[in-house]
């Protein structure tokens, strides 16, 4: 091997060795202390339709203690989640002591039978005060008919509200007969 060729080398094999021996002392340094980069500053983006910014706060408050360099966004992200009008988080770190939230909120189009709330796409969620929410119409039937009756309702609500009048329930009984009220 040439001379310089093996300076190159020699070099290069340097580097990895301080930069393997590095690695731990910087993650002792950086986790040795969760108080040296606290987040300072907490930026959340919503539409905030049913959920307030002191919700969202106090969902991940507990969270946030360890500071922005050891802070596990997974469980940031699934703790988030619990609440059942989260639909979607986003999580972005911006350096030295920002975190910053995007909330994307369910939008619930009608009642669901007696507890849950239907969205856009005919998936189901709960949450609590879901039967006072009479200004959405309540949809009911079996499961397996849910996007039927969505599809329906979507198409047949519009419709009749130029007219004047709403459903105001749609129920499929098991044998596929369909009854609606409006008002």
């Amino acid at each position: 091997m040439k001379p310089a060729m093996r300076k190159i080398w020699l070099s290069l094999l340097t580097c990895a060795f301080l930069l393997v021996l590095s690695v731990p002392l910087i993650s002792l340094w950086l986790g040795g202390d969760k108080t040296r980069f606290p987040i300072r500053e907490l930026k959340i983006t919503s539409q905030f339709q049913n959920l307030t910014e002191d919700q969202i706060a106090a969902l991940i408050l507990p969270e946030l203690k360890a500071g922005i360099v050891l802070l596990d966004l997974n469980a940031l992200r699934a703790r988030m989640l619990t609440n059942s009008w989260i639909e979607k988080v986003e999580i972005r770190r911006h350096w030295p002591e920002t975190l910053a939230l995007v909330v994307h909120e369910r939008t619930a189009v009608a009642r669901w039978g007696d507890t849950g709330l239907l969205n856009e796409r005919g998936e189901v969620f709960e949450v609590s005060g879901a039967a006072q929410m009479t200004s959405l119409a309540k949809l009911s039937g079996p499961q397996i008919k849910r996007l039927e009756m969505l599809a329906f309702y979507q198409s047949a609500d519009p419709a009749l509200r130029e007219l004047g009048i709403h459903i105001t329930r749609a129920r499929f009984s098991s044998r596929g007969g369909l009854s609606v009220k409006l008002s």
